[in-house]
């Protein structure tokens, strides 16, 4: 996948998108790591793309993001998935997994903020605890009268 990790997240989902939309015209096979293709463009162009697996900074496509740069554009990642479509699953195995550790951690960090909040509620005397709930209450109706002003 080193390929595809070189594209920017923006330009990979895109690729796959123009992938999935059948954009790449066609390909040719120049020798086991580098491909020329065709893809076909949002607005009816075709791109001319070269592509090296194994170099992919010497990679190169003719639309305005890559044009004379050294990036990996969605036409290039496009043309990686058409000629290597047993990648599609492992490029979506990746983010569902991506996801669902991003997820994971979200819920440990709620776990463990809400046991932070316990263990400092539970510290607090009954006056501090009011003198808290007090302030508290007045900083949300602060931010819910800020919000209603914006509108004015």
């Amino acid at each position: 996948m080193k390929f595809i990790n070189l594209a920017s997240c923006n330009s990979q989902f895109r690729g796959l998108d123009c992938y999935n939309e059948k954009k790449v015209i066609g390909y040719e096979k120049i020798n086991d790591n580098e491909y020329k293709s065709k893809v076909k463009g949002s607005n009816g162009e075709t791109y001319d793309v070269f592509i090296n697996i194994t170099r992919p900074r010497s990679s190169s496509c003719n639309c305005t993001f890559a044009n004379g740069r050294r990036v990996v554009c969605k036409h290039m990642i496009a043309t990686y998935f058409a000629i290597n479509p047993n990648k599609v699953k492992e490029f979506n195995d990746d983010v569902e997994r991506i996801n669902r550790e991003y997820e994971e951690a979200l819920t440990r960090e709620r776990e463990y903020k809400i046991k932070e909040i316990i263990k400092y509620v539970n510290s607090l005397t009954a006056k501090a605890a009011r003198q808290e709930l007090i302030e508290k209450l007045i900083d949300e109706y602060d931010e819910e009268m800020e919000r209603k002003n914006r509108y004015w």
